[in-house]
């Protein structure tokens, strides 16, 4: 799975420099070589349409455009429909988490996260999209 994670493009989608700084270096102690950083969803969608994004880690709760607007902006177009999307947020609540599920988020973490968690949403969220040959 290293081999395959030092391939994936990351974004990661935080107004908070923090939360940018942990949460890319958990990334890299995973083997992700290759992470993008936005400080909101504006600046995400313009990345998004400029590099080839394999994965995106979003923030809820940011100016411009918030991380649930990023999610609803990426499904409604052809060519990020499929994007994954992983929510890391502050925010607990089973209705947040819901938004976000039903806008099309495909998994979420509540912060604090560990690396195993973060490295455990990623194998789920690329295992539901490897689809067996026919």
């Amino acid at each position: 799975m290293s081999e395959t994670l030092s391939q994936i493009k990351v974004l990661i989608v935080d107004d908070h420099p923090l939360s940018l700084i942990l949460l890319k270096k958990v990334l890299q102690q995973l083997g992700l070589k290759n992470i993008k950083e936005a400080e909101d969803g504006k600046r995400a969608l313009a990345m998004i349409s400029i590099e080839d994004i394999n994965l995106v880690f979003t923030d809820l709760d940011m100016p411009a455009l918030s991380g649930l607007e990023l999610i609803q902006e990426l499904r409604q177009k052809e060519a990020t429909r499929d994007l994954p999307v992983i929510v890391v947020s502050g925010e607990s609540d089973q209705d947040k988490v819901f938004q976000a599920l039903q806008a099309g988020a495909d998994a979420f973490v509540v912060k604090p996260f560990s690396g195993r968690t973060i490295k455990e949403k990623i194998v789920q969220v690329f295992s539901k999209r490897v689809r067996p040959a026919s």
